[in-house]
């Protein structure tokens, strides 16, 4: 058992002693800002056979196939250098990448890692798919922000990413245009070919209406405010809250109705502004309070309509249609109704018509 023992030391002292007495001059290689147009980039890091034995490498691996390695091969004697290059292909890379070069070095097996760097300035063709809108320096990744269906008082967060196309740091800024709306960003400071993500949030109660809502920012991609600026556009339909409504309440709660609900105007000269009404009447319980009646339809205004109906009351809802910029031979356009009703607080009616042309 002791003789066991005493030989496995032996060989691991050995081990030691035929293992690579190297030292790297440097481990780590930073490529900058290389341009996507300009191709392959190749790098090369070293290391000194400081032993009294000559050494070798032994294999030399990359973890993506983006990045090709070669090596100095054949036996480096003590005191000489060997070079390991690698060449890393940006096509189709746009923004910050790291690799890995992994190096095995004989005697001994030794392990060294590599570490590659850099950030790839892409081309308009490559970042059109993933940045399609353009804002001076920054390439965006939209900027039409759907927020969807957000219920009062809530809010809704919804994240843009920018693209860095300069050749320059920029430091975007923005103003918002309404109280609903606040923009954070990741990183002030942009650097060439990085990407900054900003967070807009919307704040339902401070939107001011219940319905579909438009809220914009006005983005200055490089802090330039007094500038000409790209919009950013909000849009959410607010739902009113009917998380709290009780059975209770539900039986006495008051009921939209709308007559008709299908409202034709009959055939439209082209360049006319048709009028149109319907009669909307509360068959519930208790007061309807009306929150708001409009159309998100191009050429669509409601010019009238009550904002509380008493149960069993009835009142009009008047409006106009610009014809003119309504498209095709006929339209129907819907026109919505945002009450306290809780079985229906969103309800529609459709504007109809045809038009000689």
């Amino acid at each position: 058992m002791m003789k066991r023992l005493v030989l496995t030391v032996v060989t691991a002292v050995a081990a030691l002693q035929a293992s690579a007495d190297i030292r790297w001059l440097a481990t780590e290689y930073d490529f900058g800002v290389i341009k996507e147009a300009t191709g392959k980039q190749t790098g090369t890091l070293r290391f000194v056979n400081e032993g009294p034995d000559p050494v070798a490498i032994r294999r030399v691996r990359t973890t993506c196939g983006c990045t090709a390695a070669s090596f100095t091969e054949g036996e480096i004697q003590p005191g000489d250098t060997a070079a390991v290059s690698f060449t890393y292909n940006p096509a189709g890379r746009p923004g910050r990448f790291v690799k890995n070069v992994k190096v095995n070095v004989d005697p001994g097996d030794r392990l060294t890692i590599l570490r590659i760097k850099g950030t790839v300035l892409g081309t308009s063709e490559t970042l059109a798919p993933a940045y399609p809108v353009e804002a001076g320096p920054l390439r965006l990744s939209h900027d039409q922000l759907i927020g969807g269906e957000v219920v009062y008082g809530g809010g809704k967060h919804v994240m843009i990413n920018g693209y860095n196309q300069s050749s320059d740091t920029i430091r975007p800024v923005w103003k918002s245009l309404s109280p609903a709306l606040t923009v954070g960003i990741s990183d002030d400071k942009v650097a060439p070919g990085e990407i900054v993500t900003f967070s807009v949030y919307f704040n339902s109660r401070e939107s001011g209406e219940l319905g579909f809502t438009t809220a914009e920012v006005d983005l200055y991609p490089d802090g330039d405010a007094t500038g000409a600026p790209h919009k950013l556009t909000f849009t959410a339909n607010v739902t009113p809250d009917l998380s709290k409504t009780t059975p209770e309440a539900l039986a006495k709660a008051p009921r939209l109705e709308a007559d008709p609900e299908i409202i034709p105007v009959g055939v439209c000269k082209a360049d006319e502004k048709k009028k149109f009404s319907y009669t909307i009447s509360n068959s519930g319980k208790s007061e309807l309070n009306i929150h708001r009646i409009y159309s998100r339809a191009p050429g669509v205004t409601v010019t009238s309509y009550p904002t509380r109906l008493a149960p069993g009351k009835k009142a009009k809802v008047e409006g106009v249609v610009d014809v003119e910029v309504q498209k095709g031979k006929a339209f129907g356009l819907l026109v919505d109704m945002i009450t306290d009703d809780p079985v229906s607080p969103v309800k529609s009616v459709r504007v109809s018509g045809e038009i000689k042309r």
